[in-house]
């Protein structure tokens, strides 16, 4: 069986929108499971309008988090239509994933206590922004909401400016992530009890799950973090450097690299002087070794001062933009950058293998309603 089959006979349904729910199930199709995503008649998910940039009419972001997927066009308050879905979830579907607005899913009674009521089997995911319990578990949570009163913002950025966002939407995605990791483990738990499960992620409990290190430094020393630029934390060196074209950057890890490092690039003598000799020295004087650093990586071009120092035994790595990391060699040997069965729009994969063998998308993200409801109890698994 291939990694792209491990989830074969696994039937999912999608109620939901926007990135976090849309990624769970797409890393479950990836993993071979059949995911029906349920979509509003006419326009669909709302993420299929987050564009430009659009692709066969559909924006980039939906693209990125839907292949792999069978739509289904549901009207989900028109009672005859929720019956249908309804009647599918019970029959077929072994994992229900939704991210509706809080308290609407309970409206339909598509919700899990009602539901595991009459499919006791049945693994039903909620994912929202702030979960079930708490003064703001009705409040809606967007990204940049979310990085904001996780803390994330406060730790990201220049420590001289204002902070800023991450540039990518890690709390939807890691939430989408989670999501998964406990579906998985219900699925699991079912094959020995036969009982289902309820599995919660929200966007907030991810947000404040990657403050992990900040926060036990938080609750350490009761000092709030600062925001640290391109500069590491408790290394030195250990950061960006702008050489002639461009940023490259570096770590060093040891005090014997750091003799490697004064040596590679011209500057033995810094090695021997007591303001750098060991990490503490360095830490305390890193002001001026930054400079000095920075006055000798500006004669040469990052790719000169990386092969070197990689010779050296010296982590360093060039700062790359996205048009050079999708040309990179190493990103070709890594078959992250994949091509989709019935389209020619190159996606990113799932950063994992299993005896050797990356997860590969079994079809493009559908068009709304492209099975029709009519159709959908001649589907599934069981």
């Amino acid at each position: 069986m291939s990694v792209g089959e491990m989830l074969k006979g696994i039937t999912v349904v999608e109620i939901s929108s926007s990135v976090a729910a849309p990624f769970a199930a797409r890393i479950m199709a990836d993993l071979g499971a059949d995911v029906y995503k349920i979509e509003p008649p006419g326009d669909g998910d709302a993420a299929r309008r987050w564009g430009p940039p659009f692709w066969r009419g559909d924006a980039t972001p939906f693209h990125a988090f839907n292949r792999g997927k069978r739509s289904v066009a549901v009207d989900l308050k028109d009672p005859p239509s929720r019956d249908v879905l309804r009647n599918f979830i019970v029959a077929k579907a072994d994992v229900v994933i939704q991210n509706l607005r809080a308290g609407l899913i309970e409206t339909f009674e598509l919700d899990g206590i009602n539901l595991l009521k009459v499919a006791p089997r049945l693994i039903y995911c909620n994912m929202g922004g702030f979960g079930s319990k708490g003064p703001m578990r009705s409040q809606m949570g967007y990204e940049a909401l979310i990085q904001a009163i996780t803390g994330l913002i406060s730790v990201t950025g220049e420590p001289d400016r204002d902070p800023v966002r991450l540039g990518i939407p890690a709390a939807d995605m890691g939430t989408g992530m989670w999501a998964v990791i406990g579906i998985l483990a219900a699925l699991q738990r079912r094959q020995t009890t036969g009982k289902g499960h309820i599995v919660e992620a929200s966007l907030y409990d991810t947000g404040l799950g990657w403050t992990s290190m900040v926060m036990a430094q938080y609750q350490a020393t009761g000092a709030i973090p600062q925001r640290q630029g391109l500069k590491g934390t408790s290394l030195v060196p250990n950061g960006g450097f702008r050489a002639a074209d461009g940023m490259l950057m570096l770590t060093v890890g040891t005090d014997v690299q750091f003799q490697s490092l004064c040596r590679a690039v011209g500057r033995p003598e810094l090695a021997q002087d007591p303001k750098y000799i060991t990490n503490a020295d360095r830490r305390a004087h890193e002001d001026e070794l930054v400079a000095l650093l920075n006055d000798t990586f500006l004669t040469k071009p990052r790719a000169d001062w990386c092969s070197l120092l990689t010779a050296s035994g010296v982590a360093a790595i060039p700062v790359q933009d996205l048009a050079e990391v999708a040309n990179s060699e190493q990103t070709a040997a890594s078959e992250m950058l994949q091509d989709c069965p019935g389209d020619d729009l190159r996606l990113i994969g799932l950063p994992i293998r299993i005896d050797g063998e990356r997860p590969r998308p079994r079809n493009a993200a559908p068009a709304c309603g492209e099975l029709p409801l009519a159709e959908l109890l001649r589907h599934g698994n069981k």
